[in-house]
């Protein structure tokens, strides 16, 4: 059987990650301190909105394509 091919490859994907203790948090009191401010009028934000904008921030200062590496000599 060939890998099954995905109608929209535009479509989220979920993924695992591990995210390290000290990160994690971090992200729950971000989360828990955004979600109890009692003049927010947005929905409540969950793991993945927090992930995604990171990601979003982090990906729009860096290059585009990640850089070539340069091929290391042949050991003999």
């Amino acid at each position: 059987m060939g890998k099954k091919q995905r109608a929209d490859r535009n479509a989220s994907r979920a993924i695992n990650v591990e995210i390290a203790p000290g990160n994690q948090e971090k992200l729950d009191l971000y989360i828990r301190a955004y979600n109890l401010k009692p003049e927010r009028a947005t929905p409540k934000i969950k793991y993945t909105d927090v992930v995604n904008e990171a990601l979003d921030r982090f990906f729009s200062t860096h290059q585009q394509a990640p850089r070539a590496r340069i091929a290391a000599d042949k050991k003999k």
